[in-house]
């Protein structure tokens, strides 16, 4: 599903994707590192999800 919509924004013009998560849901970090997000030093802008504490984007 992942890929699906990575693919579905590419072709929509989109040039990358952007997420916050928390730092405990290691499970859900790894499972974005395997699709080719990278994780960032700090935040893209202020989403006002200051509680978490990890940040990762995809170029497509």
């Amino acid at each position: 599903m992942i890929s699906f919509i990575m693919t579905q924004a590419a072709a929509m013009g989109y040039q990358s994707c952007y997420l916050e998560t928390l730092d405990e849901l290691k499970d859900a970090v790894r499972l974005y590192e395997i699709f080719g997000f990278r994780h960032l030093a700090k935040r893209l802008g202020d989403t006002g999800h200051n509680s978490c504490g990890i940040c990762m984007l995809k170029k497509l």
